[in-house]
């Protein structure tokens, strides 16, 4: 194990203005780079407001018809016990995204614990996507969790870097999962970190 303050530990510098932190774990020596979230937008904001107030509409039509049908007056109408049943569901996925979209952001985390590559994805804020492209993709991202990977050697040996549309992508394999790295970073951070992970486990 190198100790800790070594040259090279200290030659890692990240891309000038680039808010990567870079430092050795206390406890057993290993480099650790701490990743910067993405950026939630005014769009999250909005929804956010969108769906408070939509919630509260939500509550008082909720309440109306659970009265009407527990009210011992005539016999439950099947309409309103079938509307009960969807407008709670809905209810329960607006409080579910509304959760999302305001829960407190972790930043991912990458240690190098040599000769595995341990991964954090830690908390991303839930990006709006308006777009018809969003898809299934932002049904994933509403309900991910947050996850700690440990990739063996041959794993951190598929790190890939793929041009796309919008940007580029950096991505490790982990059993049939594929698994996006640096979701927050700029293009050149990227860039930055697939160069430095190959030469620190000479893939």
């Amino acid at each position: 194990m190198e100790a800790v303050g070594s040259p090279k530990r200290l030659a890692i510098t990240p891309p000038v203005t680039s808010k990567i932190s870079v430092d050795i774990d206390q406890t057993n020596g290993y480099v650790r780079l701490t990743l910067p979230m993405g950026k939630g937008g005014l769009a999250r904001l909005a929804v956010s407001l969108f769906l408070l107030c939509w919630l509260g509409g939500w509550a008082v039509g909720w309440i109306s018809t659970f009265r009407q049908l527990t009210s011992g007056g005539k016999a439950p109408q099947p309409f309103l016990i079938f509307w009960l049943a969807g407008w709670t569901i809905g209810g329960a996925f607006a409080f579910w995204y509304l959760w999302r979209l305001l829960r407190p952001t972790i930043p991912e985390i990458s240690v190098f614990a040599k000769p595995k590559l341990i991964y954090d994805t830690g908390v991303q804020p839930l990006p709006i996507s308006l777009g018809y492209r969003a898809g299934r993709d932002q049904w994933r991202k509403i309900f991910e969790k947050r996850r700690r990977i440990e990739f063996t050697s041959a794993e951190a040996a598929t790190l890939t870097l793929r041009d796309t549309s919008e940007s580029n992508r950096l991505t490790l394999d982990h059993a049939t999962d594929r698994i996006d790295v640096g979701r927050g970073l700029t293009e050149v951070e990227r860039e930055w970190l697939f160069r430095l992970v190959k030469q620190e486990y000479k893939i």
